[in-house]
């Protein structure tokens, strides 16, 4: 019976590992770093084009929010992560609801911005939803090469190949879910 649980559980382990592997692993700001302990994470549906107003029902179906970029500090965090993706874009949480009134899906304060040179277009307002650029490069005053400019765009177009990035705000009971389980699985001497 013992070894027919231990073969289930190896089994189990296994498959769950793999999964695991195949998908993103969100990436903590830490506050020791600064950060505000959220937790952000790259995805998309799989499609190769999505909308915007699609990514931001996926980032609810998860768990979290389309990142909110609120600070210069969280931008460079935020471009960090964003280096290497393969996305030509990546939405964010932010959206126009009238003229110039920008806001976060999660409710965090507007003001700091990171738009691309020429942007934002405010073509008729209807383009009223932010993507950061995460393989192409804006250059700043110096010329120089700077990743994650934000553009505005039209929030119901399917745009090939665009990820969205989502933010995780850890509750108190994930946390000692997580210290609990890292308990459960200390290696015993």
């Amino acid at each position: 019976m013992k070894k027919r649980i231990l073969i289930t559980l190896v089994v189990l382990l296994s498959v769950f590992g793999f999964a695991i592997n195949l998908q993103a692993i969100p990436i903590q700001w830490s506050v020791e770093d600064g950060g505000n302990g959220h937790y952000y994470e790259i995805l998309d549906d799989g499609s190769g084009a999505m909308s915007w107003e699609t990514a931001n029902t996926l980032a609810h179906s998860v768990g979290g929010e389309l990142a909110s970029i609120t600070s210069a500090d969280e931008n460079t965090f935020f471009i960090n992560i964003i280096s290497n993706d393969q996305h030509h874009s990546l939405y964010l949480g932010a959206f126009r609801t009238e003229a110039d009134n920008w806001q976060w899906t999660d409710g965090e304060i507007w003001g700091f911005t990171y738009w691309d040179t020429g942007e934002p277009q405010n073509q008729d307002y209807n383009y009223a939803c932010i993507v950061a650029f995460s393989n192409i490069a804006m250059q700043d005053p110096s010329g120089a090469d700077i990743l994650g400019g934000w553009n505005d765009i039209l929030p119901t177009y399917n745009h090939l190949n665009y990820g969205y990035v989502v933010e995780y705000v850890p509750e108190p009971a994930t946390i000692l879910l997580l210290a609990l389980g890292g308990l459960v699985f200390r290696k015993r001497k």
